[in-house]
């Protein structure tokens, strides 16, 4: 049953939460610390959340067909095992440039969304990485490439660029993983906060997690505001789906860059919180042939 209420699961511990990953083979959330370059698994029957590995930079994790985990570091993909071995490099193009979102459709292809430094616009990417490990530029002229994902049937492909303040649709075909026919499906005034992730029901609802704006917004797949979840932080950075059923919707936020007198207001901030939604999530793609 939705309660639409936010439920504080782990307190204030993260610089930037990116990235919630629902592993269902063994019941826990993956979710990393951006800035510190922390790897967490929250396990939500025990509430334990225990850190996996440490790293300079982490912007995302990713579940594999064998079973490792993957890692979007700051130059590249890597995995994680006992010495973490990069799969692939992304460094020729801008040695600035970092990786900041990820996301896998059902052949195993993993989508990348990429950044620079110095946010200058029209300079981000999001890069399609195949099961073959080669590399391809999906989308180009980006300025801060953000959350991904995919309509039910997969036909269609959300990315967020966040400084655009918009979340785009393109048609995707998944036997190539080719985008085409790109239009706006979701703008919003300033006013709101930076669209940030993003995560898409069973229904083809799309929920975007709001930076600076403190809030989720859930829009139809018709791209119409249905549904505003509030927060006490201001910095919500991201959202998955979990839970058995995955209607658990799991949100991180930040308490980067805020200051001590936000920070006595905003005493959650970096915590990872829970929502109790109606329509169930989709099952989270795994990467690899």
């Amino acid at each position: 049953m939705a309660t639409w209420l936010p439920e504080v699961v782990v307190q204030a511990s993260a610089d930037v939460g990116e990235g919630p990953v629902w592993d269902d083979r063994t019941g826990k959330l993956l979710w990393v610390d951006m800035t510190a370059g922390d790897f967490f698994a929250f396990d939500p029957s025990s509430g334990l959340n225990t850190e996996l590995g440490s790293f300079d930079f982490l912007g995302a994790a990713a579940l594999g067909r064998d079973g490792r985990y993957f890692l979007a570091r700051r130059d590249g993909l890597y995995t994680l095992d006992d010495t973490p071995q990069c799969l692939v490099a992304i460094d020729e193009f801008d040695d600035t440039r970092f990786l900041n979102d990820a996301v896998c459709d059902s052949r195993g292809r993993m989508f990348l969304a990429s950044v620079t430094d110095q946010e200058i616009t029209g300079s981000g990417c999001v890069y399609r990485v195949d099961p073959d490990l080669s590399l391809h530029v999906a989308i180009t002229g980006t300025t801060l490439a953000n959350g991904m994902g995919f309509s039910p049937n997969e036909t269609a492909f959300y990315a967020v660029d966040s400084r655009r303040l918009r979340v785009t649709a393109f048609d995707y075909d998944r036997d190539t993983g080719a985008l085409s026919h790109e239009r706006v499906f979701v703008e919003t005034p300033e006013a709101a906060g930076l669209p940030d992730g993003l995560a898409v029901d069973r229904d083809g609802g799309v929920w975007v997690a709001y930076w600076g704006g403190s809030a989720l917004r859930y829009y139809r797949p018709d791209g119409m505001l249905e549904r505003v979840i509030n927060f006490p932080v201001s910095q919500i950075s991201s959202c998955g789906f979990g839970g058995a059923d995955l209607t658990d919707l799991y949100v991180t936020s930040a308490g980067a860059g805020l200051g001590s007198a936000a920070l006595a207001v905003e005493p959650l901030a970096g915590s990872l919180f829970r929502v109790s939604v109606e329509v169930p999530g989709l099952g989270v793609e795994r990467f690899g042939g």
